[in-house]
């Protein structure tokens, strides 16, 4: 598998470490699915720049995938599988949706426009583990961010809004960095409908789906 290929550097004993590890297993036997949240923003950056206790995913075979990581014996918890010790893969569904509800929408095309990796970790002791694996784009992870961030579409986890936020600067400052990248939000665009920020809204302007402008 060709593509990009990124160096983090983490002990063993890491999130990143054990995380690729375990995918550098699985991966060859998986449906297809795309790395999001923080351990692809790390990649996106180049570095580790904020811990990280999971692999948050997006696919379009969700039972294959579950079935598969099951089939290898791994416990299945809801929308997510344990995978060791305080490591899990959590997978989000976007084979079918409504393309005016905003973190589908965004979901949907953080893993279309999803492009491979060479990911190596690489510990200051001990050998390194790397994966070839599909990796969200800067710009999509930035608009997954935005789409699920509060009051648009379902509410967030109000622990998770800081790292959000902080997740969604340091890619800026790299998309600004990276003259070729500036337009990947021009060309990934087109993809979302123009009606995308239309949606109901109760008489109070409170939020029912994502786009609701508050009056």
């Amino acid at each position: 598998m060709s593509g990009e290929s990124v160096v983090l550097i983490a002990e063993i004993d890491s999130v990143p470490y054990r995380a690729v590890g375990r995918l550098s297993e699985l991966t060859p036997r998986l449906p297809a699915f795309a790395l999001i949240g923080g351990l692809a923003v790390a990649v996106r950056l180049g570095q580790a720049h904020r811990a990280t206790n999971d692999i948050d995913t997006v696919s379009d075979d969700e039972p294959g995938l579950f079935d598969a990581l099951v089939t290898d014996g791994f416990e299945r918890i809801g929308n997510s599988v344990l995978l060791g010790n305080d490591l899990k893969v959590d997978v989000i569904d976007v084979s079918e949706g409504d393309p005016g509800y905003l973190p589908y929408l965004t979901h949907r095309l953080a893993f279309d426009t999803r492009t491979p990796v060479h990911l190596v970790i690489q510990p200051h002791r001990g050998p390194p583990t790397s994966v070839y694996i599909d990796v969200a784009r800067p710009a999509a992870l930035v608009a997954v961010k935005l789409g699920i961030s509060e009051s648009v579409g379902r509410q967030r986890d109000p622990r998770k809004v800081g790292s959000d936020a902080f997740d969604i600067a340091r890619l800026m400052q790299r998309l600004d960095r990276r003259p070729h990248l500036r337009g990947t939000h021009r060309r990934i665009g087109p993809s979302i409908p123009r009606h995308a920020g239309r949606s109901d809204c109760r008489s109070d302007g409170s939020v029912i789906r994502a786009g609701c402008r508050a009056h």
